[in-house]
């Protein structure tokens, strides 16, 4: 269930974004809808990047590890882009830069957090992968479903909902981590 959780609100940040954004780069700072279009190109970028780190990191370190490592990006960036919000005022363009670089931070953390969850999720369930994994999509679905509406439910027409929703997320993340994840892997060891 652990990671499922994982699985779940780490989408529910990026479902978050693609919803939230628009609004946030076109409204708010000015974005063209082209521009903002050519954003996703850096989120691309970052989920490719997370992509190569994580098959190295599997060389090195457990499923655990990676997961710790990737939540600590997405704290990190989720702080750096709330304190850009909370700082920086309205100098538009910083925020602009400061956002779109707390989000690779954010979407790589994400991406090694899910790429190690799914490849433990399953793995005491391959004589009925089929059906677990069906299941553990419809989960974590909904998991996404209810975090995107609550970032629907905070929208205020200002910069701050999203970074302060994100960074609850990601502590919420770490809270899942630490109670479900490791817990259970220093209960087994």
């Amino acid at each position: 269930m652990g990671f499922c959780g994982l699985i779940g609100l780490g989408n529910g940040i990026i479902f978050s974004y693609y919803a939230e954004a628009p609004f946030y780069m076109i409204k708010m700072l000015g974005l063209t809808p082209s521009q903002y279009g050519l954003t996703f190109i850096l989120i691309a970028l970052a989920a490719a990047v997370a992509g190569l780190i994580g098959r190295h990191m599997f060389k090195t370190f457990s499923g655990e590890e990676i997961i710790k490592r990737g939540l600590t990006l997405i704290l990190l960036g989720t702080l750096i882009f709330g304190g850009a919000i909370l700082t920086l005022g309205k100098a538009k363009g910083l925020i602009l830069f400061t956002t779109l670089g707390a989000m690779l931070i954010v979407i790589m953390g994400i991406n090694l957090t899910i790429l190690s969850s799914l490849s433990m999720a399953l793995g005491n369930y391959q004589a009925v992968v089929g059906t677990a994994s069906a299941l553990f999509g419809f989960m974590y679905y909904v998991i996404i479903s209810g975090t995107t509406f609550l970032m629907g439910l905070l929208h205020n027409d200002t910069l701050l909902p999203m970074p302060l929703f994100f960074l609850a997320v990601a502590v919420t993340m770490s809270g899942v981590y630490f109670t479900l994840i490791r817990q259970r892997a220093h209960v087994t060891v």
